[in-house]
Order: C-alpha cells, then structure tokens, then sequence
C-alpha cells in the first residue's frame, strides 16, 4: 500500500477485522491505518487498520472476555503458517502457538505439525501472554 509517498505493509493479522482476507480490497481503494512501527534499516512503515489496539484499553477489553493468563483453554486451529498457528478461542479472541511451543517432541517439523494440528482441529493449550501489539494471546501446547 503507498504510505506517505512509500510503500506500507499491512500484515493479515492486521486487517480491520481480525479473521478477514485481503482479498475484500481494491486496488487504488483507501484506508485508514494507523502506524505500528517503521523499520530502522529502510524505514518502512508497518500498519494496522484496527481501531481497536494496544493504542487503547484493549488489554484490559480481552482480560474482560474470559481468557486468561496461566489458564488451559480449548482452542481451534484457524491457519498454519511457517511460523506457527493462529488458533481461535471459544469467546472468538486469536491466538497464536509458536512452531516450537507446539509439542513437547522438539523434534516436530513443520510437516508433522501441520498433520497433528490440521485446520478446523481443536486442540487445548495454556495462555502464556497476551500480546497488545498483534492484538492476541500467545499460547502453548507443551504440558
């Protein structure tokens, strides 16, 4: 996206709504980001179009929907990316379980673990942190 005559990245995590695709976008279309962070080496800015974000009181918002720290939580596997899963709680909050916090067996490749946690799974892990600046929790499945 042309930023400020430069180009922007918005990630897919960051579009307005969170479970959304890019493809309800047009080319030459307008938005309304806001400025997460720019990188040091080639100053390119990365963007968010939540409203909602580390910005406000979203934090305490999602304390408030019943995930909480510390805790086991059934979760749905939405998306496998080469880093890791983006899960789904019950109360519709994201998530996200790192490559290496997806089993104990740190032998796990990516292979073996796009078998074990296939799209659409459920699967319960333990609510590690919640992060405000990708607006989700970060899990893992390791006992």
């Amino acid at each position: 996206m042309d930023f400020l005559d430069s180009v922007g990245y918005i990630h897919v995590d960051h579009l307005d709504d969170p479970w959304g695709v890019p493809g309800s976008f047009q080319i030459g279309g307008t938005v309304f980001p806001r400025v997460l962070y720019v990188t040091p080496n080639n100053y390119i800015p990365y963007l968010t179009l939540q409203s909602k974000h580390a910005f406000s009181k979203n934090v305490v918002k999602n304390f408030a929907s019943g995930v909480r720290l510390g805790e086991k939580e059934k979760v749905l596997v939405v998306r496998i990316e080469k880093r890791g899963l983006i899960i789904k709680f019950e109360s519709g909050e994201r998530g996200f379980v790192s490559s290496t916090r997806c089993s104990d067996d740190s032998s796990l490749s990516d292979h073996d673990i796009s078998i074990k946690f296939k799209v659409g799974s459920t699967h319960t892990c333990r609510v590690l942190e919640y992060s405000g600046m990708d607006n989700m929790y970060i899990c893992s499945m390791q006992e």
